[in-house]
């Protein structure tokens, strides 16, 4: 698979303009919107998590963003290749293998995803701890892979995401499926299921037609609306997005 494809990448030195295919776009990747800085990485739009120095590379004043410097510096004079391009269906799969049983109320809320999914809508997934919610996704997630789709199963939580591999991988033996977070050392390479720290969706633009985000509840996806933008950016424009939740908030219930 073309590594532009799907992606949001740096533009290093390394890499050949004539190898960026015309579904990319090169941006600048910290940009000024009128009178404010927008990074266009991580979606930050507070102007206190910015800051202008001298920069060396170049020899001007360059402003950068503070919000994801851990994941690298992003700057005025940074420039980033995004794709632009829902991703393309890829041939259809199977691959679950779970043989548990769902409860009905369980059943219930698993045909609400499948459909979902078929119908490329947004479902919100409210269900106490312990309810069996990643169960609840497995055949909506099947019915992604059988239509050709890319799954995405995110969560601010990196031991979440460790704990989620383990069940995935058991349910989905056959499936090549990538595990990212800070020190991970896979990488995505065009894998049907990806399951990832909801910073690492920042690597990704119009990728998965199916984004699952676990504890939408959790820091720091609950403050950060930085990390909502991030999440709108990496899922398809046609596709679906499912939430879920132990916790609701009060904005949320009201929905």
């Amino acid at each position: 698979m073309d590594k532009f494809y799907g992606r949001k990448l740096q533009l290093l030195p390394t890499i050949n303009l004539q190898d960026i295919p015309p579904t990319s776009l090169v941006i600048q990747a910290v940009q000024k919107v009128k009178t404010r800085y927008q990074c266009f990485r991580c979606g930050n739009q507070n102007q206190r998590f910015f800051a202008t120095h001298f920069c060396a590379k170049c020899s001007s004043q360059c402003t950068y963003c503070r919000k994801c410097i851990i994941m690298g510096k992003m700057s005025t004079c940074t420039e980033l290749v995004i794709n632009e391009v829902d991703m393309k269906l890829d041939t259809s799969i199977t691959g679950l293998e779970w043989d548990g049983k769902l409860s009905p109320q369980q059943k219930e809320a698993s045909i609400k995803v499948v459909e979902a999914v078929n119908e490329n809508q947004n479902l919100l997934l409210w269900a106490v701890c312990g309810a069996g919610k990643t169960e609840m996704l497995f055949e909506g997630i099947e019915a992604a892979l059988q239509q050709g789709k890319f799954v995405c199963i995110t969560t601010p939580r990196v031991d979440v995401v460790l704990e989620l591999a383990i069940r995935f991988r058991q349910a989905f033996p056959t499936i090549s499926i990538a595990v990212l977070y800070g020190g991970s050392e896979e990488i995505w390479d065009g894998n049907r299921i990806t399951i990832c720290t909801v910073h690492q969706l920042m690597k990704f633009r119009h990728t998965f037609h199916l984004l699952i985000i676990d504890e939408v509840d959790a820091f720091p996806y609950n403050i950060e609306s930085h990390l909502h933008w991030v999440a709108n950016e990496t899922r398809t424009i046609k596709g679906s997005t499912v939430q879920m939740t132990a916790t609701l908030s009060s904005e949320q219930q009201l929905l």
